[in-house]
């Protein structure tokens, strides 16, 4: 919950109606850091919580079609 905290506000998101996106998006991060070869993913860690943060940051709202 602390995780989902921080990341909505490097978001900037005052509303908690994105919730279970951003819950997602942070699942969606330690898988990929797992198959990156991260054995221990601790959220207390600078460089682990960083990286959630930036991967949310990069996928947050992402649309296929939104060039269009």
């Amino acid at each position: 919950m602390e995780m989902l905290r921080k990341v909505e506000n490097a978001l900037r998101l005052k509303s908690k109606a994105f919730g279970d996106e951003i819950e997602n998006l942070i699942d969606a991060c330690k898988i990929d850091l797992r198959l990156a070869g991260v054995n221990k993913i601790d959220e207390k860690d600078a460089l682990t919580e960083r990286a959630i943060v930036l991967y949310c940051k990069a996928n947050f709202g992402f649309d296929v079609q939104q060039e269009r």
